[in-house]
């Protein structure tokens, strides 16, 4: 009669002593957090970036289009680097040129979710075929950029982009000075980002 409880009390103790096991693991983020550090659980790797070598994300789920800004500079922490600004535009024409002194508002990722950067900031959420800096046409399955937004980087220099389109799984943003010049357009493909929520971009690397 004693065999069950005392087998039960045995299994008992087994269990809490597993549930209690724990290991410490230490990952570094550098110094004034200059770094982000990933850290798989399954493989114990640690992967670190560099937080100052991108300056816009863009998500890669199949159906998202959120375009993220870098808000983890150093200057958060220490006010020695100048941290990214981003501007709407206020014209939806790429070809004018943008004054500084006329922007008003910055804009900033959202905090609630993974979906909405600060390119999503005009997005109504009542309406699937907005994602703020473009619309859905369900007639091409594309969504093509309507705003164009003005970036001060952190060396100073400013840029006015528009993200011209989202065709099949395929951003292609436009930028150049705010005056017009050295005009670049890149394409990002989500494809080539498998296995990662987010496409990083550099303006400094490209």
């Amino acid at each position: 009669m004693k065999t069950i409880p005392t087998l039960f009390f045995l299994l008992a103790i087994a269990g809490v002593t597993s549930l209690c096991a724990q290991e410490e693991v230490t990952v570094s983020v550098g110094n004034n957090y200059s770094n982000q550090a990933y850290y798989n659980i399954d493989t114990d790797a640690v992967t670190t970036l560099d937080n100052e070598s991108w300056d816009l994300a863009f998500s890669t789920g199949p159906t998202d289009g959120g375009i993220f800004l870098n808000e983890a500079t150093k200057a958060v922490f220490s006010g020695t680097i100048p941290d990214l600004k981003l501007w709407l535009g206020l014209t939806t024409d790429f070809s004018d040129p943008i004054d500084p002194g006329a922007l008003t508002d910055s804009l900033f990722n959202e905090e609630e979710d993974w979906q909405n950067g600060a390119f999503n900031s005009f997005k109504d959420d009542l309406d699937p075929s907005d994602f703020g800096w473009g619309f859905y046409d369900s007639g091409d399955n594309s969504v093509v950029g309507i705003r164009v937004f003005a970036l001060k980087l952190r060396n100073g220099n400013w840029k006015k982009i528009k993200v011209e389109s989202m065709i099949g799984g395929v951003y292609t943003m436009k930028y150049a000075d705010l005056n017009g010049n050295n005009e670049t357009t890149v394409a990002i493909d989500k494809a080539d980002f498998a296995g990662s929520p987010m496409a990083y971009f550099s303006f400094e690397t490209g």
